[in-house]
């Protein structure tokens, strides 16, 4: 019998799980994406804050998916997809495929709110973080040069849109990051000048865990110096100020964009989303009208009424290669029945949330709990060497050991006008452009 060929879009959690899943299988299998790497997104917060090395989160394709004759990875762009013919068009090729799994991820969701893509700074994959983390560091540096005292409030306030996971996350990181590495790095700067701003449209916040956690989460982030405006809606973002519904303005240099996501551009285009804007999806991970096409990770999670964790990811990426099979052998895909192992949520030092079923930690064994969880699914025996060690150096000397403003591929060169330094997005915006990359 000739072996089928299975094609994967997207090499995140579900893209990943999928090829390992059929890793050893009477099947062929090829996975595409954009870079040659996997991206531990869980701990991009801490690349943005200088906790961890860029390369600590990044893991080769290669080694990621085993020793296998069967298993392919190609960098390319899926430009085009036609389902009829069952054909893929990257870069200077066509690719036929029996089986299709899209696991491209999402992107940031700015709504309709002016300036907010043009202006704001996204935390969605290494690139957005180490452009944050430049940007911070630039404003220290230029809150030092006296001609830059009058404007040193917009330089040292820092706004973060959202008050989810990522968002408290976020915010306990940069306040950590100030008051104990900063303040000490900058002895010139009044750190009471300082003002970490955390913006959430509803009243509480971490609106997908309990009140319970939602309500700590908030008095320790008060305790930390964050300011927390409830009910707040942004209503326009420029490169000095961040403007609200209510008619106020806050004066910043930084905007932080944690509030949402939104399914990918090209799914839109090849007519995979619904009016709602979410992918239409069945209980079986499959497209309710192409049997043989599979959608999994971010993009199905709210469809199926899933949190978008990678847990949740990595069980629909197996489920889906489970069911894959199931076809080629004739027989019926099965719908997926998952109980979400439970969220963490760190709050530096110290301090963190775990909600496990019906258990709820909170403090110092939680933050232990989440210490573990992540050394343990950080992928690569030298990430995670040399991410135990950041950790140790940080909380014994608090400081911070990646402290270097260093260009990337979507950072501006130079660093003397602090414009462009500060605001990446204005001159590239290929990530969140519709005509962006999977």
């Amino acid at each position: 019998m000739t072996r089928k060929r299975v094609v994967i879009v997207g090499a995140g959690f579900a893209g990943l799980a999928v090829a390992r899943k059929l890793a050893g299988k009477s099947v062929d299998v090829l996975l595409l994406n954009s870079e040659n790497y996997h991206t531990f997104s869980p701990l991009l917060h801490q690349v943005a804050t200088a906790a961890i090395a860029p390369t600590n989160t990044l893991y080769p394709l290669h080694r990621a998916i085993g020793k296998s004759n069967h298993i392919r990875c190609i960098t390319t762009t899926v430009k085009r997809v036609n389902f009829h013919k069952q054909l893929l068009e990257v870069e200077r090729d066509l690719i036929k495929y029996d089986y299709l799994v899209i696991a491209c991820g999402t992107k940031t969701n700015y709504g309709q709110i002016t300036g907010a893509a043009e202006f704001g700074f996204a935390l969605k994959n290494i690139h957005d973080a180490v452009n944050l983390r430049n940007h911070i560091l630039t404003c220290w540096e230029r809150s030092q040069n006296p001609t830059h005292k009058p404007k040193s409030c917009q330089l040292l306030t820092f706004c973060i849109v959202g008050g989810g996971a990522t968002g408290v996350e976020l915010a306990a990181d940069l306040a950590d990051w100030i008051h104990n590495s900063l303040s000490k790095d900058y002895p010139n700067t009044d750190v009471r000048r300082v003002r970490i701003v955390l913006l959430q449209r509803g009243q509480r916040l971490l609106p997908e865990l309990s009140p319970q956690s939602g309500d700590y989460a908030r008095r320790k982030l008060q305790s930390m110096g964050v300011e927390i405006r409830f009910h707040s809606q942004v209503n326009k973002v420029t490169a000095d100020a961040l403007y609200l519904d209510d008619g106020r303005v806050i004066p910043t240099k930084t905007v932080i964009w944690t509030a949402g996501v939104r399914s990918h551009p090209l799914l839109e285009r090849w007519g995979l989303t619904a009016e709602n804007g979410q992918v239409e999806v069945l209980p079986t991970l499959q497209h309710p009208h192409i049997n043989n096409l599979y959608l999994i990770g971010d993009i199905a999670a709210p469809t199926l009424q899933q949190p978008m964790v990678a847990s949740t990811a990595i069980a629909q990426g197996k489920w889906a290669a489970e069911n894959i099979q199931r076809q080629i052998q004739g027989r019926t895909p099965q719908p997926l029945h998952h109980q979400h192992p439970g969220t963490m949520v760190v709050l530096g030092r110290n301090y963190a949330i775990a909600e496990i079923g019906k258990i709820r930690l909170q403090g110092l064994i939680a933050w232990i709990l989440w210490l573990q969880v992540h050394l343990v699914y950080l992928p690569g025996i030298r990430n995670r060497i040399q991410v135990f060690i950041h950790w140790i150096y940080s909380y014994i000397l608090r400081d911070r050991p990646i402290k270097v403003i260093l260009p990337n591929s979507h950072h501006i060169q130079s660093v003397k006008e602090f414009q462009e330094v500060s605001h990446p997005h204005r001159k590239i915006r290929s990530r969140d452009d519709p005509s962006g990359r999977l």
